[in-house]
């Protein structure tokens, strides 16, 4: 990446006060899952992986006398995983760290490189869970405007929706379909403005409860442990090129099975793994990355650089089910 220009030089500046965009940390999702740390040689492998029909079928038979039970037969599958490796820096030059008035400094270049990470999982995590492609998960709702089909339901900002009947018959869906109730809702940011100002929801909160209308209120009443809210924002455009800022989605809803255990015989819908040498950030970007800086004499300038491997994967395909147009 080329040096930015940073006009960081003017005069009579005021040396108190500067002007730097960022985003509340709670709007994105990427953290929803969970991941599996992985050590130094595993960047790479497989996980097995048991097979549904087998463990939801009874193989017991009556036994007669002097005879042998009946066998249960059971198959397990390998899946793969493969972690990518993104990367990005800046560069703090001699004369910028050196001009009074500058607003640069270690922890700026730092938290810079730092959003960058988090808005590329941010991304990764909406392409890889949140997308209506067919055949990533095993259950898909369509929003229509009426006369919805089984796999289709009434807008949500349509006349005299049923958001949550709507949600409550999905959870029986994936129940069905992978044998656990969801325990965890993700809605696009667009999707809770119109959840929260539904006249049902609004009635029904209205008389059962004197606090307010929030996501701990809003996941008792379609039984899950957590609702989140996507609402991480992204510029699409190149550097230099003027900002197009868009959500990073709009008009979805996944309900599905979240189990954070790493062990034997889980079922989750979705884990990141995570190459665990980059864990020591963790907390600042939710997953496995690694920041560092080190003074680069050629360009007279600190570099700080920072790195992650990572793989948002669906793991258990039946435990999630993604609704999409679900506005208008």
């Amino acid at each position: 990446m080329p040096y930015a220009n940073r006009d960081v030089r003017a005069n009579d500046i005021l040396t108190a006060y500067s002007v730097a965009y960022e985003q509340d940390a709670s709007g994105f999702a990427y953290k929803a899952f969970g991941q599996v740390p992985l050590d130094t040689e595993e960047k790479t492998g497989r996980y097995y992986s048991f097979d549904l029909a087998d463990k939801f079928r009874s193989d017991a038979r009556e036994r007669a006398p002097g005879t042998a039970s009946a066998r249960k037969e059971f198959s397990i599958s390998t899946k793969t995983y493969a972690l990518k490796r993104w990367a990005v820096h800046t560069l703090l030059a001699d004369e910028d760290r050196s001009t009074k008035s500058s607003p640069l400094d270690d922890q700026t270049e730092a938290e810079y490189i730092t959003e960058d990470l988090m808005i590329r999982r941010e991304t990764d995590f909406h392409t890889a869970y949140l997308t209506p492609t067919s055949g990533v998960w095993s259950t898909y709702r369509a929003g229509v405007a009426a006369s919805p089909t089984s796999s289709e339901f009434v807008q949500w900002n349509q006349a005299s929706p049923t958001i949550i009947n709507d949600l409550n018959n999905w959870s029986r869906t994936v129940k069905l379909t992978c044998g656990k109730r969801p325990n965890v809702c993700i809605m696009t940011s667009d999707v809770w403005d119109v959840v929260r100002n539904d006249s049902n929801v609004l009635s029904r909160h209205q008389y059962v409860s004197d606090t307010p209308l929030d996501l701990t209120w809003f996941a008792g009443q379609i039984s899950v442990d957590e609702v989140i809210i996507s609402d991480a924002i992204y510029n699409s455009a190149n550097e230099g090129a003027a900002a197009v800022m868009s959500f990073m989605a709009t008009e979805r809803v996944f309900l599905g099975v979240r189990d954070e255990r790493t062990s034997k015989k889980v079922m989750t819908a979705g884990r990141t793994f995570a190459w665990s040498p980059y864990d020591n950030v963790r907390d600042l970007v939710g997953t496995a990355a690694g920041i560092e800086s080190w003074y680069d004499r050629d360009l007279k300038a600190d570099k700080f650089e920072g790195e992650s491997y990572y793989q948002h994967a669906v793991v258990a395909a039946a435990a999630g089910l993604v609704a999409h147009n679900v506005l208008v």
